[in-house]
């Protein structure tokens, strides 16, 4: 639709940067991957839901869901039509408000939302939407933060991605780890291991300069320097909490939430 690059241009450029998966995510149309050299990746089918209305991802879509005017009837298509739905860039335009929160905390039945976009580096709005994530979450709404490059060319890809916990390198398989919250989100720090024994939760992230946990409403409630966290949540007294992890050169990795 608005994109600068062919599918093929830009299945080479994720092969290069050392992708495992991609998924091409086209205005209002299920790409065809069927077609595409996957060098050596694995292409998940996808669609971008735009029509009108505020932009929802359709992840490993089976067939073209439209926009009929109302998002929740959509989302719900998606979920026993298609794939599953990710609301996409909530703080993207000049008001900072694409999904403004009323409109998150009144919509049901979709699995999260970007909590990192990169197009918005270059255009209106912040790329990051922890705060709206931090409101859904402490509103008791057990939702996943994914981040993505929303590219538009080749240029701009390579800045934000999903790295999986997947049973096997299938698309069933990533797709059902990113459905499920198995995963966690990325623009730089690599995670080598996120531990839960009793009440002890232990992060590893061997390029991260500083780990932090979050909590209720985005509170922070502990931090260490350096590439190693161990935090006993005995005496939390918070619905969640949620590792954010910092390396150089605005560099972050962001967990998904545990709930307590």
């Amino acid at each position: 639709s608005d994109g600068r690059d062919t599918p093929e241009a830009m299945v080479r450029r994720y092969a290069e940067l050392g992708h495992d998966f991609l998924m091409i995510s086209d205005h209002d149309g299920v790409t065809d991957t069927g077609g595409l050299d996957p060098r050596g990746m694995v292409l998940l089918p996808g669609n971008e839901v735009w029509g009108g209305g505020p932009h929802v991802l359709d992840v490993g879509a089976r067939k073209r869901i439209g926009w009929g005017g109302r998002l929740q009837p959509m989302l719900d298509a998606i979920n026993s039509e298609s794939g599953f739905p990710v609301l996409a860039h909530p703080n993207w335009g000049e008001d900072f408000n694409h999904f403004p929160v009323g409109e998150l905390l009144a919509l049901a039945n979709y699995a999260g939302i970007e909590i990192y976009n990169g197009t918005c580096l270059h255009s209106s709005g912040s790329h990051l939407a922890l705060d709206k994530w931090d409101l859904l979450l402490s509103a008791g709404r057990k939702v996943w933060g994914y981040a993505g490059d929303d590219a538009h060319m080749a240029i701009h890809a390579g800045l934000g991605w999903n790295v999986v916990r997947a049973r096997s390198r299938t698309p069933e398989a990533i797709l059902q780890a990113l459905r499920s919250g198995s995963f966690y989100a990325s623009c730089g720090v690599r995670i080598e291991e996120i531990r839960c024994e009793g009440p002890v939760v232990t992060v590893r992230a061997p390029n991260a300069q500083r780990i932090a946990v979050v909590g209720r409403f985005g509170a922070r409630i502990h931090a260490v320097e350096g590439p190693n966290l161990r935090f006993d949540t005995a005496d939390v007294m918070q619905p969640y909490i949620r590792i954010e992890c910092y390396g150089a050169a605005e560099q972050a990795a962001w967990t998904q939430p545990l709930m307590i």
